[in-house]
């Protein structure tokens, strides 16, 4: 009796070891790292929805109310940007991005998110007309 559970045991052991056990093990835990993968993908902080509704109130008290609620931060010159505009927003259940276009729109402040850090910077105005330039002095043939 003892003899067949020890060759029974030595068995499954012997069976748990085998190639096609293996391969199926590493499936497994290929496949539950992907879908963990995709899970993490899914709740990104650019998936966060604010919801504000401010008036009359300045840029600054808007990205302070923003950091308040999420785990962006901001990143500015203040002395480049005016930041003590005037302004009122009122925005329910947007994500990030689409609260930035409407806060900064027609303010001419652009920004770049990267991870949790929301840069802001002014933007360039380009002028459509060349400079005029005058040119003055004497031409020598060498």
């Amino acid at each position: 009796m003892k003899k067949l559970e020890i060759l029974m045991i030595s068995g499954l052991i012997m069976t748990w070891k085998s190639k096609l056990f293996i391969t199926m093990r590493l499936t497994l835990l290929a496949l539950l790292l992907t879908m963990f993968q995709g899970f993490a993908l899914n709740t990104g902080a650019q998936n966060t929805r604010l919801t504000l509704k401010m008036d009359n109130t300045s840029i600054k008290n808007v990205l302070n109310t923003i950091e308040e609620q999420t785990d962006y931060f901001f990143l500015y010159n203040s002395t480049l940007i005016d930041v003590e505009k005037k302004i009122s927003i009122d925005i329910r259940e947007q994500q990030i991005k689409n609260v930035l276009e409407q806060l900064f729109e027609g303010n001419n402040i652009s920004y770049e998110i990267i991870d949790r850090q929301i840069l802001l910077s002014g933007v360039n105005k380009k002028t459509d007309q060349p400079r005029q330039l005058t040119v003055t002095g004497q031409i020598l043939d060498a």
